[in-house]
């Protein structure tokens, strides 16, 4: 059970929130990521003949392909897939989704500390894991995390402002957590740049970004939310 299940989902902030929820529990547990992008394409395909995916819809959808069966990668598909991508829309999105799962399937297991990376022309995945993954998506596209560059950098790149948890702190992800070797708890950054526990603000919601309600995912965004997944540090 998630303190945000998806169809309570209304806002960026509530977004990163669930997204949180779901690093937190599933982090060392996911699938590999080609089978959860391979598993999320065949329930997007459902709705290809709209302009947009409703935002409770496109939640639900990420959380289901954590155990919904994946199809196996069709190379014929995934060539088709690409030619149609020039009809933009859900055909764009089909084309890169398809396409990420070939190619991450074909170098995971170059992967260290979860990322891989640029060779032979294709990009780096700065983001191999598939919670690292959906966290990048969420913090890159949606701003549900208040950036933290203001105050001097978050915890997760090595540096905080003297203020400590401030008016605009950065709440770390779990990502950000991990890379920076802190506590599983996450928290806000002390004075000296290390995490420091859990993030009390003082009820004031200084570790949320501003939210604003999103009412559907149109597939362009969607598909920004998938390069963004991968290639965000």
């Amino acid at each position: 059970m998630f303190e945000m299940p998806a169809e309570q989902v209304r806002t960026n902030v509530d977004f990163c929130d669930h997204v949180e929820e779901l690093a937190t529990q599933y982090w060392d547990t996911a699938r590999p990521l080609p089978e959860y992008l391979l598993a999320l394409w065949q329930l997007a395909q459902a709705h290809k003949d709209a302009e947009a995916l409703p935002f409770t819809e496109f939640v639900a959808a990420l959380d289901r392909a954590l155990d919904e069966p994946a199809p196996a990668i069709d190379m014929e598909q995934v060539r088709a897939a690409v030619q149609q991508a020039e009809r933009g829309g859900y055909w764009r999105w089909q084309a890169i989704i398809l396409s990420q799962a070939v190619d991450l399937a074909r170098r995971l297991d170059q992967a260290e500390d979860g990322v891989i990376p640029a060779a032979n022309g294709q990009p780096p995945w700065n983001n191999a894991s598939t919670m690292a993954f959906l966290e990048a998506g969420a913090v890159t596209v949606f701003d549900g995390w208040v950036s933290g560059e203001e105050e001097g950098g978050g915890c997760g790149s090595g540096g905080c402002g003297s203020g400590g948890c401030g008016s605009k702190a950065e709440r770390p992800s779990v990502a950000q957590v991990k890379k920076a070797g802190c506590g599983a708890g996450g928290g806000c950054c002390g004075e000296e740049g290390e995490c420091d526990g859990e993030c009390d603000c003082g009820g004031g919601g200084c570790c949320d970004g501003d939210a604003f309600e999103v009412e559907s995912i149109t597939w362009d965004l969607f598909s920004d939310f998938l390069v963004a997944g991968q290639l965000t540090e």
